[in-house]
């Protein structure tokens, strides 16, 4: 299973190094995770970042977490959720919503929130 995880590894970085979105998403988060490779944040994060500038709806979303929950930094975290919500990612949707539950969110982030809770509001 390990050798496996090294191919899949080897696999994406290729895929990386030509500039795919997705190969430079899926190397950050194996790096992020250590997944065939040794765990390195700092380089999972400039993988992540080169995934944004592809265009990989997931990315921003995925460096908004390590801003909050790495670094702490809320705002830093709003930036890239507000970023993969343009995208079209539902999850960073979320995440604003819940932002804004226990803060007090920028105009930006409360007409984001109000049209995700609009949309999910049951009935």
């Amino acid at each position: 299973q390990d050798r496996d995880m090294d191919r899949a590894f080897e696999m994406q970085n290729a895929a990386a190094v030509q500039g795919h979105a997705d190969g430079l998403f899926d190397t950050g988060i194996m790096l992020l995770k250590g997944q065939g490779t040794a765990k390195n944040v700092t380089k999972a994060r400039q993988y992540l970042e080169k995934a944004v500038k592809a265009g990989h709806k997931a990315a921003p979303g995925t460096l908004g977490y390590l801003e909050l929950n790495e670094n702490g930094n809320v705002t830093g975290a709003v930036h890239y959720f507000n970023i993969s919500h343009s995208l079209g990612d539902s999850d960073a949707t979320h995440n604003l919503a819940v932002y804004s539950r226990f803060t007090n969110p920028s105009n930006q982030t409360r007409t984001t929130v109000t049209g995700w809770e609009v949309l999910t509001s049951p009935g």
